[in-house]
């Protein structure tokens, strides 16, 4: 059951990821440094073509993960066309 999970988890991760830029996140920008960069600006997900709905499955999938003790911890930042659409920590 506990393989049934993560792989469902891995390929709804790999879904929502497959139409979106990778986004590397690098240890010298967080999130105030991001908010500060004119060039890094947030927006709605529907904005820029991004479903509400699979972002928050996503969520869902990577907190199972965690919650299962599978990983200690993820952040999931996405961006779409320079902004930044999504950001979360679990």
């Amino acid at each position: 059951m506990r393989d049934r999970w993560t792989s469902r988890a891995v390929l709804l991760a790999l879904t929502v990821l497959s139409s979106l830029p990778l986004v590397i996140w690098s240890p010298d920008i967080s999130l105030a440094a991001a908010e500060r960069k004119s060039d890094l600006s947030t927006a709605s997900p529907e904005s820029v073509g991004v479903s509400s709905e699979r972002l928050r499955r996503l969520d869902a999938g990577m907190k199972g993960l965690v919650d299962e003790g599978k990983l200690a911890g993820i952040v999931t930042l996405l961006a779409r066309h320079g902004k930044v659409v999504h950001f979360s920590a679990a």
